[in-house]
């Protein structure tokens, strides 16, 4: 359900609770900056250990059901879901970079006019035969995909 097995899980285990008190030191589970104390868990909560939390968040990037299923899976509120959605993702992509396993985040956007065939080459640049061999490269954009899709709307 996850995409790790168990010994990949129990390897991460460690660095996502020391992400996850570091993040708590900082901030709200809400995201705002922290004031007050860090709050325990109580007895009824559907994330009791840091077990649960990190298995909420990779089923939840894993199998993307909808946050009201997931929330049906874990025993709480689509709303709930969303908060510990985003915070639990924050913790997770710092533990993932602790380990140096964060997933690449760089985008490459290629544009090809007039040309009749494209093809990679063994280090992925791009070639192109034909008429006019005309060939636009569009540089690399360290952006989300919805701000990069803005940057380039007509």
């Amino acid at each position: 359900m996850t995409g790790y097995t168990k010994q990949e899980f129990e390897a991460l285990l460690p660095q996502f609770q020391r992400s996850y008190h570091e993040y708590l030191q900082e901030h709200t589970i809400e995201g705002y900056e922290r004031v007050g104390q860090i709050p325990k868990p109580y007895r009824n909560s559907p994330l009791p250990t840091i077990e649960d939390k990190l298995l909420f968040i990779l089923v939840l990037l894993k199998q993307n059901p909808t946050q009201t299923l997931h929330g049906y899976l874990f025993g709480m509120s689509q709303s709930n879901v969303n908060k510990w959605f985003h915070l639990l993702h924050t913790v997770l992509n710092r533990a993932l970079d602790a380990h140096g396993v964060l997933p690449e985040r760089e985008m490459t956007i290629t544009s090809v006019t007039h040309a009749d065939e494209v093809t990679n080459d063994a280090e992925g640049a791009m070639n192109t035969t034909g008429n006019s061999g005309a060939c636009e490269r569009i540089s690399t954009i360290d952006t989300p995909f919805l701000s990069m899709m803005e940057r380039n709307a007509p």
